[in-house]
């Protein structure tokens, strides 16, 4: 049986998939100074939604939240996430723009890059591979998983092989973002991926949106994976990664070899929980439920909570099942697509626009015109005619604009200036706040204790006394 390791997720997947990216550095902190005892493969710490919504949403400098993380990590290897072709935001981002990101995330040692393109631009992806293998980082290309007519086991496999003859490369990663990875399909899939990897070590990365993920963990490992990704706690399960924890007693039981979690990790558990309960999150973390319709629309976890937050801004909470099915008509138009960044995010805001519009298509997204056009790359099926007929349309009836000059010229001002104004660069500071341990009790407070009572129809007065003798009496 397989030594299996860890890449912990907890700090960037886990928290984007369950809170919405909105974990502030002084809470994650806590976290990474007990992690950093852990024998992780890697620590997922960066991804530019996030860092660009801290600095609109918090004011807090990327960089100075990334050298905290470092800081409080020096055991760790760091890891952040690239497009093949973006990052930040969903359209093809200018190579000067995707090379400084690059540079910056190794200059804040941050060196471990998961590199993936939905669309499957193989000479895109080799390019950014090659260029973080020659700035000194460590590139691991991925294999993003969609169930799809055209996404057979041989095109993974194939896949697969191309990217293990790539300089660099010494890792495969697997993604079924979606959640939706059946255990029949894990069990002729992982296989034909550790085969077509030649040797490459293959890391496997399951949301559990429907309790499937941490099966085919075991099915992984079986297959002769040897890296797998978790989260922890209250930022575990459901529509992020499978819980750490649980992870480890499923593989010791199916025989396999992997270090038992430090001590440190109740301290994590306990801290997450109570920052749930700070934030109004539930302390539980996430769970699973079977949803046959994630295979339609096959949407990745963090996806829900966004769609569900802009339901509730047009007051259309009561239209999300209308949405999930609209979703999965727009994927198939938009050619069967594998559901992750950013193609994902383009089919949701294309559904959104189309069932608060009331008419499919009659107002198009600048990224889904971007899109059809070609920008992302090709989708292995046929986008629909009538979605090429009106992108035709709009853009006949459009000015183009003039693309505007990349401007800055060290790494790490050349990415703030490229998606924030002046205004927000100049505001952007550390977080302020204190880095705290939480701990979060199980046992009832004095707020359920006292609500248990009063519940009861007899009572009709309650008095409260406490050791220094101060009292509060209430009457019904």
């Amino acid at each position: 049986m397989a030594d299996i390791r860890l890449v912990d997720q907890t700090l960037r997947d886990g928290q984007q998939s369950l809170w919405g990216l909105r974990m502030l550095p002084s809470e994650m902190l806590p976290v990474a100074e007990r992690l950093d005892g852990m024998p992780f493969h890697a620590v997922d710490v960066g991804a530019w939604p996030g860092l660009i919504l801290m600095a609109k949403r918090k004011q807090i400098d990327p960089w100075s939240m990334l050298d905290a993380l470092s800081a409080a990590m020096p055991n760790q290897t760091l890891r952040a996430v690239s497009r093949s072709n973006g990052i930040g935001d969903f359209k093809a981002t200018p190579q000067k723009v995707l090379h400084a990101s690059v540079n910056a995330f190794i200059q804040h040692r941050v060196t471990s890059f998961w590199i993936l393109d939905v669309l499957y631009d193989l000479p895109a992806m080799k390019r950014l591979v090659e260029y973080v293998a020659r700035q000194g980082g460590r590139p691991v290309p991925s294999i993003m998983f969609g169930e799809t007519p055209f996404h057979t086991d041989q095109f993974f496999a194939d896949a697969a092989r191309e990217m293990a003859s790539w300089t660099g490369v010494e890792e495969i990663y697997v993604e079924d973002a979606s959640g939706v990875l059946t255990p029949e399909r894990a069990h002729t899939l992982i296989p034909a991926i550790v085969e077509g990897a030649g040797g490459k070590a293959v890391e496997l990365h399951c949301h559990n949106n429907l309790g499937l993920g941490a099966q085919n963990y075991v099915i992984g490992a079986d297959a002769g994976v040897t890296v797998l990704h978790t989260s922890i706690g209250a930022l575990a399960d459901g529509y992020s990664l499978p819980d750490m924890r649980q992870t480890i007693r499923n593989l010791r039981r199916a025989g396999h070899a992997i270090e038992a979690p430090t001590p440190a990790l109740a301290e994590i558990e306990s801290h997450l929980a109570a920052t749930a309960v700070q934030n109004g999150y539930d302390p539980a973390g996430g769970v699973p439920r079977y949803d046959a319709r994630a295979f339609d629309h096959q949407l990745p976890g963090g996806m829900t909570s966004t769609l569900l937050h802009q339901l509730r801004e047009y007051r259309a909470e009561h239209r999300f099942d209308e949405l999930i099915d609209e979703i999965a008509q727009v994927r198939i138009d938009m050619g069967y697509p594998v559901m992750a960044t950013p193609v994902s995010q383009i089919v949701g805001g294309q559904a959104l626009s189309n069932i608060l519009t009331g008419k499919r298509y009659t107002v198009l997204l600048d990224s889904v015109i971007e899109y059809v056009q070609g920008g992302q790359g090709r989708p292995l099926g046929p986008i629909a005619p009538d979605l090429v007929t009106r992108v035709e349309e709009t853009v006949a009836s459009r000015t183009v604009p003039t693309p505007q000059p990349v401007e800055g010229s060290e790494d790490q001002d050349v990415v703030l200036r490229y998606f924030l104004t002046e205004k927000e660069r100049a505001a952007l500071r550390p977080d302020p706040r204190p880095a705290t341990l939480r701990r979060h009790s199980t046992e009832p407070s004095l707020t359920d204790s006292i609500r248990q009572v009063a519940a009861h129809a007899d009572v009709t007065h309650l008095s409260v006394t406490t050791r220094d003798g101060h009292s509060l009496s209430a009457a019904r």
